[in-house]
């Protein structure tokens, strides 16, 4: 404003036409000056808006730049995290047995080929397996000829003759019995009453015989609808599921003697192996438990894994020894107890994956390998290597030490319990040492009841193998539907593996079991109607 001032008064100074001139370029200055001005003003807002849009690009990079890098962080921590679960998972499988595993389906391996100059099956040299001679002959046939089969010329006596057996199945058909059933009045009971006959089971329409097959078919893993199958296509019977479901509820109810007469049988036992797994039972879960000696073996299934169903089948007094896995249920029992040392190894194979060392079983005195480049602690592998060292020379020892060495088998004993104490440390650096080092100290009474008695061994295969047709049950059905499910399944698994252990004829049994009951439900009348 004060430079436009001055130039007015200047061309208000001159002559009239240098005036208007003046005034004229003043204009044309002023209306220039005033372009001017509003091209920088413009020029003032377009860079302070430039200058806020650059401001909001770069809060925004830097926004984003934050957010990539936390989910970068994220990122590396849930790697970090899968690693971790990985070798867990890796770890407790290792760590499980298989009874308590989940089932996954896998591809069988391929067959190896046999060695390159050897034949398969028996090789020279070797006796023959043959098909023994059957004890009775059913049918005799005579093959002869009159000619001869490729050029029809006539044949004379026979020059001679071999005999061999074929083994036939008779085709199944089913055989009804019809009874007619005379009912008398009683009047001193005042009831009907009529006879009964071994030969019929009550209420059902099938006899003893063909139940007793049926159920040896769901013993031996068959589902519902495989049965209906066989049955169908050997004897062209159809059985409905409630039928069958009927037949085996009564047949473990008419079992109950035989079933009791099994737990008494593992109560007066001097060994006993006992084991669980999870057993789906309408829709909850329940613990199977299988209690298994030499001969018998004795199978529950109950809501409870407590010691309460150990106390109900064994007492807690039982004079025996039970041989177990590391489930505190089994620590209400007073008597003997030994430990299963495969358990034992299994928290050191799960210490060995968590740092890339391939598992090694209980016995194994071969050095680490590893499968990933790492630093396994040096406190923890030589832990291991003692612990197993020590069990590989009690369970030598005692194999080559007489039975009724009752006295060295005690010194030894307790000299291996000296060098468990020594070994353990439960201030180590090492977490997992101290932890397994309790673990030990906790079951030291039990640890070598094997050295001290010979007849004891020291793991639990009995128990897993005895509890592993119970997981290919859950496996293959999926669980039982109701408590009376369990206890029907229970008491037919007992006779049925008991038999097996015993070679008795289950078939046999359980018909017997069925005779016994078999008789016609009277029809009873309180009154003389």
């Amino acid at each position: 404003m004060g430079s436009r001032r001055a130039l007015l008064l200047l061309a208000a100074e001159g002559p009239d036409d240098e005036v208007v001139v003046s005034r004229k370029k003043l204009g044309r200055l002023m209306e220039e000056t005033d372009r001017i001005r509003s091209d920088l003003e413009k020029e003032r807002e377009e860079r302070a808006k430039l200058r806020r849009e650059l401001e909001r690009k770069s809060r925004e990079l830097e926004d984003r730049d934050r957010d990539l890098q936390r989910k970068q962080r994220e990122l590396e921590k849930s790697r970090q995290t899968l690693e971790r679960l990985k070798h867990k998972i890796a770890a407790l499988q290792v760590a499980t047995p298989s009874s308590k595993q989940l089932e996954r389906p896998t591809m069988p391996a391929p067959a190896e080929p046999p060695p390159k100059g050897r034949r398969p099956g028996g090789q020279p040299g070797h006796p023959p397996h043959l098909r023994p001679r059957p004890d009775h002959v059913d049918e005799s046939l005579d093959l002869t000829l009159d000619r001869c089969p490729d050029c029809d010329a006539r044949l004379g006596e026979s020059s001679d003759s071999y005999e061999r057996f074929v083994t036939e199945l008779i085709p199944a058909a089913l055989f009804v019995l019809g009874l007619v059933v005379h009912r008398y009045w009683c009047r001193s009971c005042h009831r009907y009453v009529h006879a009964s006959t071994d030969r019929a089971l009550p209420g059902r329409q099938f006899g003893p015989r063909l139940a007793s097959t049926l159920v040896l078919l769901s013993m031996m893993g068959l589902p519902v609808r495989k049965i209906q199958e066989v049955v169908l296509a050997m004897a062209g019977l159809s059985v409905s599921t409630g039928e069958l479901q009927g037949l085996l509820e009564h047949t473990a109810k008419s079992l109950g003697p035989e079933y009791d007469a099994i737990r008494e049988d593992v109560q007066s036992s001097y060994l006993v192996h006992p084991d669980e797994t999870s057993m789906r039972v309408g829709g909850e879960n329940w613990w199977a438990r299988t209690f298994a000696t030499k001969l018998s073996a004795y199978y529950v299934l109950d809501e409870s894994r407590g010691a309460d169903v150990v106390e109900r089948v064994l007492g807690r007094d039982f004079p025996g020894t039970v041989v177990s896995d590391d489930w505190c249920a089994y620590n209400v029992l007073e008597g003997k107890r030994g430990v299963c040392w495969i358990h034992i190894n299994r928290h050191l194979q799960a210490m060995e994956v968590r740092h890339g060392i391939r598992p090694r079983g209980p016995r194994d005195p071969s050095p680490p390998e590893y499968e990933r480049a790492g630093r396994p602690p040096a406190t923890y592998l030589r832990f291991a290597r003692r612990l197993r060292a020590t069990l590989r020379e009690a369970v030598e020892w005692s194999k080559r030490t007489p039975e009724d060495a009752t006295e060295r088998r005690e010194r030894k004993a307790r000299g291996y319990e000296r060098r468990i104490r020594r070994l353990c440390d439960l201030d180590s650096r090492d977490e997992d040492v101290a932890r397994i080092s309790k673990g030990l100290l906790r079951r030291m009474p039990h640890l070598f009841t094997f050295v001290r008695d010979a007849r004891i061994p020291w793991e639990n295969n009995a128990g897993e193998r005895a509890i592993r047709s119970v997981c290919l049950k859950r496996k293959m059905s999926g669980g039982l539907r109701s408590g009376t499910g369990a206890e029907t399944y229970a008491r037919l698994k007992t006779v049925h593996e008991t038999a097996k252990r015993r070679g008795q004829d289950f078939l046999a049994i359980v018909r017997e079991a069925l005779t016994r009951t078999a008789v016609v439900q009277p029809a009873i009348e309180l009154s003389g109607a």
